[in-house]
């Protein structure tokens, strides 16, 4: 498929170092103990809950990241190639709280909402994974609804499955499930069957359940997307090169918790950043900066 290089090399480059330089000296926050301490073991230096990251241990990390894995699904002929540039995946979209009638207005989502989508991307020969949290099921109960939507997506589909970045407990219950699914309670272990998305907490931190879901994901082996997800001129600098700088940093902060908690976990480059609207602090998509960043 077609790129389109909106930075040269160079310009590439220097964003890399001047990532490095800032985990070095400026450092990111980490709101989750554990993960504060298993950074301090691997090389990190810590200052109360901000962490500073020597070059060695980024570019260590980094190196320990699969260049390509396989997402399995319970249906093999239905696995999920994860192979850089060389293919194009359509994983779920994220964060939608609303659905539209056709009539133009809208309504929160429900769990039946969710299966229906589930149900239309397992029909669909577009969608590739399922899972994660497409629309928010306002109906199910808080305590148990990213355990509830999971069933729903390992019951209606046989194509990969994500899960949600929601609390510790959570987080434990979907990786347990998962292995179920997949007749095995050391599922986990063996291959790759399930991942989740996860934004840091722009500017410069993470929130303790990313770290959570870093670490637990990271350590049993699965999937970790990172998608800052940082707003131009808001939670980030007003340039695009600058939110970049912003978007890589952070990234490579939570690659190494990951890589710290399980060294060879499959970690995806992501971002779903956009432009900031400087009248009403909102966040704006679908805009060109989207686009480029």
């Amino acid at each position: 498929m077609p790129y389109l290089n909106f930075a040269s090399k160079k310009i590439q480059q220097t964003i890399h170092e001047k990532s490095l330089d800032i985990l070095e000296k400026t450092g990111v926050v980490f709101n989750h103990d554990p993960a504060i301490e298993i950074l301090k073991k691997n090389g990190a230096k810590a200052d109360g809950k901000k962490v500073f990251f020597p070059s060695k241990l980024v570019e260590e990390c980094l190196s320990a990241c699969p260049s390509f894995f396989t997402l399995v699904a319970r249906n093999p002929e239905k696995n999920a190639e994860f192979a850089g540039k060389n293919g194009f995946l359509v994983l779920p979209n994220l964060g939608p709280v609303f659905i539209q009638n056709p009539d133009g207005t809208r309504r929160g989502g429900t769990l039946q909402d969710y299966i229906n989508i589930t149900r239309l991307s397992q029909a669909s020969d577009v969608v590739d994974v399922v899972g994660s949290c497409p629309i928010d099921a306002h109906d199910a109960d808080p305590e148990t609804k990213f355990l509830q939507m999971l069933y729903q997506s390992l019951k209606w589909s046989d194509k990969p499955v994500m899960c949600c970045t929601g609390t510790p407990e959570d987080t434990e219950r979907q990786l347990t499930l998962m292995a179920l699914a997949f007749g095995s309670e050391t599922a986990t272990n063996e291959t790759v069957i399930t991942g989740t998305s996860l934004s840091p907490l722009s500017p410069l931190a993470y929130s303790e359940e990313a770290a959570y879901a870093l670490m637990a994901f990271g350590a049993a082996g699965q999937m970790v997307i990172i998608a800052g997800a940082p707003m131009s001129g808001i939670s980030a600098p007003v340039t695009i090169t600058g939110t970049t700088l912003l978007i890589n940093t952070e990234f490579l902060a939570g690659m190494v918790l990951a890589q710290c908690a399980g060294p060879g976990c499959p970690v995806v480059y992501a971002t779903t950043a956009s432009a900031g609207n400087l009248q009403s602090a909102g966040y704006v998509t679908g805009t060109p900066d989207t686009s480029m960043l």
